[in-house]
């Protein structure tokens, strides 16, 4: 099938954006765009940004894989931002109903894309997450699926935020504009402005389509570093007293130690 059968075929389909930012990821790229290559769903783009930073191969990946499949569009960021601030650019250039993130190392499963969007048509939902698993960095996949709950408002997630943002899709003609600031725990920030400030709540769909990789450099490994940034996040971007503060950062770290054992 050649991709203008592809357009055809998926013409009545809403088209979705999947935000990906790229910094040295070279080792995981190609299986990461693979995994959007074969999805049942063929109505995307897939828009990479790459760190001004990189200094791997990563560029030329996203090349070859643009020149067979012009979906692929490849954005260079001019400075060394971050995710928040890559992601945000993506936005910008998105020209789809719906925003997905895919990571650069993670992985959707073959029919994320259309089951996702179908249950937010359906439904009418703007803000829905879907479960997922966790894998090593060598790809081994972990038996626990962390599934979401059904419904997360701001207050559930100030609590603990139990969102993987590889399995949001976000309805941007209902959301936008979107901005992720350039702070530690970006996409946590956006879900609680979403939830919080716009006042539209998450829709957990019950399906397991992820695999988060948990790789040797990631953040989500530290504890004390996540912890110290969701207490920044409550008192610099929430606003929150040092009682309310207090309040949800000793629900979080329960939550954590718990999820750990």
């Amino acid at each position: 099938m050649t991709f203008s059968d592809i357009s055809l075929q998926s013409s009545h389909l809403h088209l979705i954006s999947v935000i990906t930012p790229v910094y040295n990821s070279a080792t995981t790229l190609a299986e990461t765009i693979h995994s959007l290559l074969e999805q049942d769903y063929q109505n995307w783009e897939m828009i990479c940004i790459v760190d001004k930073g990189t200094v791997d191969n990563s560029r030329e990946i996203i090349i070859k894989f643009s020149q067979n499949d012009p979906r692929i569009k490849l954005i260079e960021m001019e400075n060394n931002t971050g995710c928040g601030p890559a992601r945000t650019l993506g936005f910008k250039h998105a020209n789809g109903k719906y925003i997905a993130f895919l990571d650069a190392d993670d992985i959707w499963l073959p029919k994320k894309l259309s089951l996702q969007s179908q249950f937010m048509e359906k439904n009418g939902h703007s803000f829905s997450c879907t479960g997922y698993r966790r894998m090593s960095n060598d790809g081994n996949i972990y038996e626990r699926i962390y599934m979401p709950p059904k419904l997360i408002g701001h207050h559930d997630l100030l609590k603990n935020n139990v969102i993987c943002c590889g399995t949001v899709m976000l309805d941007q003609t209902k959301i936008a504009p979107l901005v992720m600031q350039n702070f530690p725990g970006e996409d946590y920030i956006l879900w609680l402005e979403i939830t919080g400030k716009k006042g539209i709540k998450c829709h957990g769909y019950q399906e397991d389509l992820v695999r988060y990789r948990i790789t040797n450099n990631s953040l989500s490994r530290s504890f004390f570093r996540t912890a110290r940034q969701r207490w920044n996040v409550y008192r610099n971007i929430e606003k929150l007293s040092v009682s309310k503060s207090t309040y949800f950062f000793t629900n979080y770290v329960v939550t954590a130690l718990l999820k750990r054992i």
